[in-house]
């Protein structure tokens, strides 16, 4: 893929949870806006992952590639360290610029958590007159949340108010660390707090969510802020208090220094971007009616007449965005009007008309919202001696405030209803993938469907393995390709090109203007491929679904694909393996269950074995009887002819067990000349039977093998009595009492 115009690398760790949308599109409206193209690669963060595959998508950066790379530190790692100085030092030759970390050797473009963080909390004691002040932590490892948290210790000690560390909750970003939060806040706690602030919007929303189910009234009874302003932070109830991120100046910035290290001019080893305190309902602030009790102003700043029509224009450009500067002169007029004339439909019909208009076309962004609250600085300030006059331009700017909310639930329902239409259209033709058995299925799949799905391309890489000093003897091979102008039919010729290129030359124009999102496919320690695909900052973010849902389709196509015969031989591999090791295990067994000498069961075969026969009888009312049988004469034969002959007695008497017993019978030798058979469904007149015929063969020994010694032994056998007999163990020594009754009688030592 070859560079035709300044092309730039963004590092980032997502590009769907809120905080990281907006700091990817801020970057990439600014790109566009500059004419830069703009690689995004999303990874992993890089301590806890720096050598798996999903980082190896980093790799693929490389100056045959990108200009200068713009890494979102904060987002990508925790802190500075061993793991972010190497991950750096790699692209050494590259221009770097870090985001919202500072790193050593690397300009970086720093937000001001602590003086936004401070000037959040000042408010809430001095203007709200709160005290007891809770604080819901990000991660410890995290530089931002660390100066976000140490900002809130510092405003607590200027004003003179002891840290108490029972009223600081653990974090970590998410919104389920904001509901635990206050389950931990609140639990035990004897007086709860006048304020809970959240190191993040997400935190504070979570946050509201447990204090409203609660019971609680927010701000009521507890005020609640964030940090960050994301987007649907005026849209919640109540609207959240906030710090605001100036994320897409942020990225405009980091492209401004990407470009002067481009051209070798210098640029600041750090620049820090202030944040601005918004102030919304949820930390009290904005009442809905001011009231001859209490019209002081809400704010800690104020608004003149001649500065209030510049101070809304600046609301615009903090978010990047070119303010409608005749649409806002004419709101200010009809403001003044409808206070002069008392009529407050002449005020709201604008934002009715031209505003509904505006967040049609243009944006949905929250900034209508705080144009109002500009009004309401204006007015705190400006009419803060006419009590009358307050409370009117206050009861105006509210009823303003309901309509944007309003039109803009209008415009978002029209938006959701665009987007579930299309999502309906889309979820079918996204899981088929999923089940294709080959690549020319998969291929086909994905050139019907992906042309309906808005999508300005989408690319599909298969890689082959490779290491980090290996990317440029490293091929792979397009699989599929589709540009809404280029190949608006999808192009399917495969194509094998170099790794290190992500894309072939010829898919994309020379003078092409792109915006490429870059992720890897990849299971365990096997890498598939990437996918990649256009977005810019003006495209349904419905997109971003698609393209996640492409990805996982995909992967999972081409992991049935190519690993199909793999794991069907992998399957027959370890069935024939499963065989024999079973086969194995059951001769090992059997053999631990065997004597050496006879070729019967030992002890532990016995009682193994039994145990079962045991209980199997002692529940189905069977019967069960023991024998217990003791070779008269064993140490005499082994101290006249020897222990080979005392071992050919033992053999024998085994060899006569096994044929007076049954095959069914469990016949064991538990000691030198002890041997224990259990029978199963043996009545009395049974076991005579069989003693005798025990007797009869051993009597026979000397004649039919010319021994000069006789043959016999002591015989006990007892029946199983469920009512005295409890275990085997005890039916065992039972018969061995029966046995050694015989013993006495005969006189045998």
């Amino acid at each position: 893929m070859k560079k035709s115009r300044t092309t730039i690398g963004f590092f980032i760790e997502s590009i769907r949870e809120p905080y990281e949308l907006i700091l990817f599109s801020g970057i990439n409206a600014a790109a566009r806006k500059l004419g830069m193209n703009l690689l995004s690669f999303v990874g992993d963060h890089i301590e806890k992952s720096y050598k798996r595959l999903k980082n190896k998508v980093y790799y693929l950066a490389s100056s045959r590639l990108v200009d200068a790379i713009i890494v979102s530190t904060g987002t990508i790692t925790y802190q500075e360290g061993m793991d972010t100085a190497r991950f750096f030092n790699h692209y050494s030759g590259i221009p770097l610029i870090s985001i919202s970390q500072a790193v050593d050797g690397v300009p970086s473009l720093i937000l001001e958590n602590k003086s936004g963080m401070r000037t959040l909390i000042l408010h809430l004691l001095r203007d709200h007159g709160y005290r007891k002040i809770a604080f819901i932590r990000g991660p410890e490892r995290n530089q931002d949340a660390n100066e976000r948290f140490q900002a809130y210790r510092d405003a607590l000690e200027e004003n003179n108010i002891p840290f108490d560390p029972g009223l600081v909750a653990p974090g970590d970003f998410r919104i389920e660390t904001g509901r635990q939060a206050i389950n931990y806040l609140l639990k035990g706690q004897n007086v709860k707090p006048d304020a809970i602030v959240a190191a993040n919007d997400i935190m504070a929303e979570g946050a509201i969510e447990v204090l409203k189910e609660r019971g609680y009234q927010v701000p009521g009874d507890i005020a609640v802020t964030g940090f960050d302003d994301l987007e649907n932070s005026a849209f919640i109830y109540p609207a959240l208090s906030t710090v605001r991120q100036p994320l897409f100046e942020l990225g405009e910035k980091a492209l401004d220094m990407a470009l002067s290290l481009i051209n070798g001019e210098s640029v600041p080893n750090s620049v820090l971007l202030p944040t601005v305190f918004v102030i919304r309902e949820s930390c009290g602030c904005i009442r809905s009616r001011p009231d001859s009790a209490n019209l002081r102003t809400d704010y800690t700043r104020s608004v003149s007449k001649p500065e209030l029509l510049e101070s809304m224009n600046k609301i615009f450009f903090s978010r990047n965005m070119e303010p409608p500067l005749e649409l806002l002169k004419r709101i200010v007029a009809r403001f003044f009007e409808a206070l002069e004339k008392d009529s407050p439909s002449l005020f709201l019909r604008i934002f009715f008309e031209d505003v509904f208009q505006f967040l049609i076309s243009v944006s949905k962004e929250p900034v209508w919202m705080e144009v109002l609250s500009m009004l309401r600085i204006f007015a705190s300030s400006e009419y803060k001696n006419q009590e009358a006059l307050l409370i009117k331009a206050c009861d105006l700017i509210d009823n303003g405030r309901l309509v944007v909310f309003e039109i803009t639930y209008k415009a978002n329902m029209l938006q959701f209803s665009i987007t579930k239409n299309r999502l309906m259209l889309f979820r079918p033709a996204a899981n088929e993938p999923v089940d294709a058995p080959d690549l020319d299925t998969l291929i086909r799949l994905m050139a019907r469907d992906i042309p309906h799905t808005g999508m300005r391309g989408f690319y599909l890489v298969l890689c082959e393995d490779y290491a980090l000093s290996e990317i440029d003897a490293s091929s792979s091979r397009l699989l599929f390709a589709y540009d809404r102008e280029r190949y608006p039919e999808a192009f399917t010729e495969q194509i094998q090109f170099p790794t290190a290129d992500i894309l072939p030359d010829s898919i994309l124009a020379n003078d092409r203007l792109y915006s490429l999102i870059i992720e890897p496919l990849f299971r365990g320690q096997k890498q598939y491929g990437i996918a990649v695909s256009e977005f810019y900052h003006e495209d349904d973010p419905y997109l971003l679904f698609v393209h996640k849902t492409l990805l996982i389709g995909s992967f999972r196509a081409l992991l049935n694909i190519d690993e199909l015969e793999k794991m069907n031989k992998a399957l027959t591999d370890t069935l024939t393996t499963l065989q024999k090791t079973k086969k194995e295990l059951v001769q090992k067994e059997e053999i631990s269950l065997r004597d050496e000498l006879t070729g019967l069961y030992n002890r532990r075969g016995l009682f193994i074995l039994g145990e079962r026969v045991f209980k199997e009888t002692c529940r189905g009312n069977g019967c069960l009887r023991v024998f217990f049988i003791d070779m008269d004469g064993l140490k005499k034969i082994n101290d006249t002819f020897g222990h080979d002959e005392g071992d050919r007695a033992i053999r024998y008497l085994a060899q006569i067990l096994a044929t007076v017993f049954k095959p069914g019978d469990i016949i064991s030798r538990i000691g030198g000349d002890e041997f224990v058979i259990i029978m199963p469904e043996c009545l009395e007149a049974d076991a005579v039977l069989i003693e005798n015929r025990i007797r009869k063969e051993l009597a026979s020994f000397p004649t039919n093998h010319r021994k000069p010694y006789a043959l016999s032994a002591c015989i006990g056998h007892v029946a199983l009595d469920p009512e005295t007999i409890e275990d085997l163990d005890k039916l065992v020594r039972e018969a061995d009492r029966k046995m050694y009754e015989e013993k006495i009688t005969r006189k045998i030592p």
